[in-house]
This record gives structure tokens, C-alpha cells and sequence, in this order.
């Protein structure tokens, strides 16, 4: 019988069918970081997109910091052809639009004060 109040142990993982061959199948596929090849269709990097422009829009807000959020948006880009997840010229594309974003986007903000 059960103690009152205390909950029974949920079953071990390896007890359930699926686990022996998901972890095997596991420890023969690619570490996770492994370069590989994209898997999609070619299109923008959306991540290259995201970098540029909140490199460009936050480096207008903070000077300061304008080249390191520029080398981050780089790795970011660089990042993606390294894990194989886009292309080059995909990574290229999202740059270039979220360079465009980024630039239209400090345009239409009106630029801040220093006090």
C-alpha cells in the first residue's frame, strides 16, 4: 500500500518501449553542434536579418556600442552558414535586407538627445 500523501515514482525512462532505440539512434547521429548540410530551401536568414538591423538601430541609440553590436551581428550571420543551416548567399540576403530595415528604421525614429 501507499503511504498517504506521498505520490508513487513516475516510471524510468528506459522502461518505456521507444527509449532503448531513440537513445541509440542518438549516440550514433551528429553532436548537435556539427556542421551540416541546410535543410531548407534557399531564403533569407532570418537570423542575419534580425542582427543587422538591431546592430544598426540599437548602435544609433548607444554609440558607444556600435561595433560590438556590429561584431555580434556578424558572428550571428556566421553562425548560421557554420551549423549549416542556410547558405551562404541566404545569409548574405538576410544581412543585406536587415541592413535596409535597420536603416530605413533609424530614419523613421527620431534620433535621441543627449542631456
Amino acid at each position: 500500500t501507499m503511504a498517504a500523501g506521498v505520490a508513487p515514482l513516475p516510471p524510468s525512462p528506459a522502461a518505456h518501449p521507444r527509449s532503448a532505440a531513440s537513445s541509440a539512434a542518438s549516440r550514433s547521429s551528429q553532436p548537435a553542434l556539427a556542421p551540416q548540410s541546410p535543410s531548407s530551401d534557399d531564403q533569407p536568414s532570418s537570423h542575419a536579418a534580425m542582427a543587422a538591423a538591431g546592430s544598426l538601430v540599437l548602435g544609433q541609440a548607444v554609440p558607444a556600442v556600435r561595433l560590438p553590436l556590429k561584431l555580434a551581428a556578424l558572428a550571428m550571420a556566421g553562425s548560421r552558414v557554420y551549423l549549416g543551416v542556410h547558405h551562404p548567399s541566404d545569409v548574405v540576403a538576410g544581412y543585406a535586407l536587415g541592413a535596409v530595415t535597420g536603416r530605413v528604421s533609424r530614419a523613421l525614429l527620431p534620433a535621441r538627445r543627449r542631456r
